[in-house]
């Protein structure tokens, strides 16, 4: 094996271990795709991963995409279902599905917890804060993992452009990002995917942070979370 794994990998594979020990359903289905877009990264690098294992990977996206084109095809949307995987850039079929369906998953199972809440209300509130305030962390978080492996992998003079013009807040993140960045491009194979596994560990930790964050926030509005305080005191 050569290279470095590709970005993203660790953290989704984390994300879905952590759903698929949930037991709940929709958690089961979300954790499912979030492995299958693991095994289309895998199948994708053979030569990262070697051929056995990007071979087997690839077989096993090929059994389960087979079984997605028969369901297509019979409500005649075959082609459909080819042409999400190459706007996706993905090996498979089920890895474009799982790009695109994840976090619209994550909002039904999000749903199904407000309709189980005796508080319905109350739980809306608290959802959504958190969802929203993980939904805005990782997309700022993927915005800056990408501008970083642009600049650290490609060079990427239109990123580099952008920090030049950039002020205030913006260029200081920015600047720091370009570092870092120019860090990452002097590093061995080894260490870049250590540092890899790193930056998907802290993605996963903000992920998870932001959520319960914007839980307690959530508390805090529909003082449910004195209320539990209450209860516990006495």
């Amino acid at each position: 094996m050569c290279g470095s794994i590709p970005e993203g990998v660790i953290r989704k594979g984390v994300f879905g271990t952590r759903n698929l020990g949930k037991h709940s359903a929709v958690n089961t289905a979300i954790g499912a795709l979030q492995w299958n877009s693991v095994a289309d990264s895998v199948a994708n690098s053979a030569s990262i991963f070697g051929e056995g294992l990007s071979g087997a990977a690839s077989n096993a996206l090929e059994f389960v995409d087979k079984g997605i084109l028969k369901a297509t095809d019979a409500i005649g949307c075959s082609d459909a279902a080819k042409a999400l995987s190459a706007s996706e850039g993905t090996k498979s079929i089920i890895g474009a599905v799982a790009n695109k369906a994840v976090n619209p998953l994550l909002c039904v199972a999000a749903g199904v917890r407000i309709l189980n809440d005796d508080d319905q209300y109350s739980a809306l509130i608290e959802e959504g804060s958190a969802m929203g305030l993980m939904f805005g962390t990782e997309k700022l978080m993927k915005t800056g993992t990408k501008k970083f492996y642009e600049i650290a992998e490609k060079g990427a003079s239109n990123v580099l452009k952008e920090i030049s013009e950039s002020s205030g807040i913006k260029k200081t993140l920015t600047d720091t990002i370009k570092k870092a960045a120019k860090g990452f491009s002097k590093l061995t194979s080894g260490q870049k995917t250590l540092a890899k596994i790193g930056i998907d560990l802290l993605f996963v930790a903000g992920s998870i942070g932001a959520y319960t964050l914007g839980k307690n926030i959530g508390k805090k509005i529909t003082g449910r979370d004195e209320a539990a305080q209450s209860t516990a005191e006495t």
